[in-house]
C-alpha cells in the first residue's frame, strides 16, 4: 500500500512539474514572439461610420436622423515589448448631413494609447486602453474642435515572416463627446495595413 501511495505521489509531481514547464514554455515563446513585433510601424487604412445621435435600438438599427462618413487615414503604430502601445493618426474624412448638419469634409489628428496581445501563431488582438481625442485641423463645425471617442479596437494577423500586420475594426458601437457636451453614436468598421519601419 505504501509503495503505491508513493507511486502516487511520483506521479502527480511529475504532472505537476510538467504542467509547470509547459506554460514556462508557452510564456517564453509568447514573450519571444512579442520581441519581433515590438517596434514602429507605418500604416494606411480606411472606414466607414454609420453615424446616429440618438443612438440605436436593440436590433441595431439607427434611429431617425443618422447619417453616413467615409474616412482614409494614415500614421503610425508603436508595439512595446511590455504589451502597451500607441497609435498616432491622421484622418481625412467626407460625411453626409445628419440630424440637420451639413455634408462636409474634415481632417483630423489623435494620438490612442492602446494594449495588445499577440501569439506565436500569428493572431494580435488591441483594445484602446481608454478614451481618446481627435483634434480637427480643418473642417470643424462646432466649438473647441475636438472629440472624445470612448473606446475602439482591433483584430488581426501578423506575417511571422514579413512583420507585416492586417487588422480589422469590429462593427462596435463608440459614443463621441464634443467639448460642448453634445454626445452622439456610431457604429464603425475599419480596415489597416501595417508596414514596419527597418
Amino acid at each position: 500500500m505504501k509503495r503505491r501511495m508513493n507511486k502516487l505521489v511520483v506521479f502527480v509531481v511529475m504532472i505537476a512539474i510538467a504542467i509547470f514547464i509547459a506554460a514556462a514554455t508557452e510564456t517564453a515563446s509568447a514573450k519571444d514572439y512579442m520581441k519581433t513585433i515590438q517596434g514602429d510601424y507605418t500604416f494606411t487604412g480606411q472606414g466607414v461610420c454609420l453615424i446616429s445621435p440618438l443612438g440605436f435600438t436593440p436590433n441595431q438599427a439607427a434611429l431617425p436622423g443618422y447619417g453616413t462618413n467615409t474616412v482614409s487615414f494614415q500614421g503610425d503604430f508603436t508595439f512595446n515589448l511590455d504589451g502597451t502601445g500607441v497609435r498616432h493618426s491622421l484622418g481625412s474624412q467626407i460625411a453626409a448631413s445628419f440630424n440637420g448638419s451639413h455634408a462636409h469634409y474634415s481632417t483630423a489628428e489623435s494620438i490612442a494609447p492602446f494594449t495588445y496581445t499577440a501569439e506565436p501563431e500569428g493572431a494580435i488582438v488591441i483594445q484602446s486602453s481608454g478614451p481618446y481625442e481627435a483634434q480637427f485641423l480643418t473642417g470643424c463645425f462646432f466649438p473647441g474642435c475636438t472629440a472624445l471617442i470612448d473606446q475602439w479596437s482591433l483584430i488581426g494577423h501578423i506575417s511571422t515572416s514579413t512583420r507585416i500586420i492586417a487588422l480589422s475594426e469590429p462593427i462596435q458601437v463608440q459614443t463621441v463627446t464634443n467639448p460642448d457636451g453634445n454626445q452622439f453614436q456610431r457604429a464603425c468598421h475599419s480596415t489597416y495595413l501595417l508596414l514596419p519601419v527597418r
